[in-house]
């Protein structure tokens, strides 16, 4: 079995054993058994949540038809039931029954099970149930994986587990797959094209050029980074080291930008971004995504290029804050200086201020001197953005009753005021 699977495989011995000392345990008291399936719910409803709601797959009805499995999953996991094993032999001889299955047994196994989810969700089968039979078949045969996976679009967030296996057997075809489909379906795939690095980055590295033109290039290359990653030394200096190398090796442009730019967020402890080259690559990143970093950077605010991503750190640190306290985010407000940082400092501490109380936020900005104009006006921005989402009604008269002078009342109403 191939490395990838060696940790599915562990992790079914853990998953599995709640399943099977449940179905299998003697019936000693059926008012137990009653109470601790009660006990389940929040496990059940949590697995309901990873699998959404059932949905009929795109194949034809001679297709369907087909494919219908000889043994359904309740007649496996009953057969083993029947056996009366041990949790621990009953966990193994599921493990082996899927294992031994040919791969049009496993491709119709995988259609019944997206067909009757309602079954095993009910039964508390393990989410893993579907994901050892869905990981056997894109091992054994990725193209029958890859055709299910194409089918329903609600497996697309699932690319690595349909596709992994085949990207990193065969990435020089896998990529050209995939550049053979549709812009929005390209993309879906990142996360399977980066995952070609698990283990072999090199071998990204090396279709990297293929893909440059994709729409999934960037983001493929982020998670090329984040597997990269994962397989390097411990030593975090080592692997930041390691890393920009290796981003080197990519295609310049959004591809390298992109793995660059991801290192600060999969090396949150290191001086990532502190480095040149991720300075760089973050100053380099489109508004919306730099935005996004920002967020998720806030708390190296200070350290960050001027830019987007900037903007969006102290926006966002300084909205935290002043959910969580108000009056400290307001003093250290004005401990901001820069004309480029206060007014994302100001945005995200009137936003917050104006989700608990709107009309608080208002004074506050009022109360801001005239003559600190970028920070007053930045302030009034965001109060009556924050009114208009309220009561737009409201929003319009405060515009009209508040001391603003004649170029804020413009800014605000878009109209000069009429005296």
């Amino acid at each position: 079995m191939s490395p990838r699977f060696l940790f599915p495989l562990c992790l079914s011995l853990a998953c599995l054993s709640f399943f099977f000392t449940r179905q299998l345990a003697p019936a000693a008291s059926k008012s137990a058994q009653a109470a601790a399936a009660s006990s389940q719910t929040p496990l059940l409803k949590s697995t309901q949540e990873l699998l959404s709601e059932p949905r009929p797959i795109s194949a034809a009805p001679s297709e369907i038809e087909r494919v219908q499995p000889a043994l359904s999953l309740q007649q496996i996991l009953g057969t083993i039931r029947e056996k009366d094993l041990a949790p621990a032999d009953a966990r193994l001889e599921y493990i082996e029954t899927i294992v031994k299955l040919r791969p049009d047994a496993l491709e119709a196994l995988v259609y019944d099970m997206t067909k009757n989810a309602e079954w095993w969700l009910q039964n508390n089968v393990s989410r893993f149930c579907f994901d050892f039979v869905v990981s056997r078949l894109a091992e054994v045969a990725p193209e029958k994986a890859a055709n299910i996976w194409l089918s329903q679009d609600r497996f697309h967030g699932e690319a690595d587990l349909f596709l992994g296996p085949w990207a990193q057997k065969d990435p020089q075809n896998f990529a050209s797959w995939c550049l053979s489909l549709s812009p929005e379906v390209q993309l879906a795939s990142a996360r399977a094209l980066g995952s070609i690095a698990f283990g072999a980055p090199d071998q990204f590295a090396s279709i990297a050029p293929l893909l440059m033109n994709s729409p999934a290039a960037a983001k493929a290359a982020g998670e090329a980074m984040d597997f990269f990653i994962r397989q390097s030394s411990s030593d975090t200096s080592e692997t930041l080291a390691k890393a920009i190398e290796y981003a080197k090796t990519l295609p310049e442009g959004p591809m390298r930008i992109a793995a660059l730019s991801r290192l600060p967020q999969t090396l949150p402890f290191s001086d990532a971004i502190t480095r040149p080259e991720v300075l760089a690559a973050v100053a380099a990143l489109p508004p919306e995504e730099a935005f996004r970093l920002g967020i998720n950077l806030s708390k190296k605010s200070a350290v960050l290029p001027a830019g987007v991503a900037r903007e969006g750190a102290f926006y966002y640190d300084f909205f935290q804050q002043a959910g969580r306290d108000s009056l400290a985010a307001a003093a250290r407000l004005e401990s901001v200086v820069s004309p480029q940082d206060y007014p994302a400092a100001v945005r995200g501490f009137v936003g917050a201020i104006a989700n608990k109380d709107p009309w608080a936020a208002a004074d506050w900005a009022l109360s801001i001197p005239p003559e600190n104009s970028t920070q007053r006006a930045a302030a009034l921005d965001q109060v009556a953005k924050a009114l208009v989402r309220k009561d737009p009604a409201a929003a319009k008269a405060w515009v009209e009753s508040a001391p603003l002078s004649p170029e804020e009342y413009f800014v605000l109403s878009g109209r000069q005021r009429v005296r």
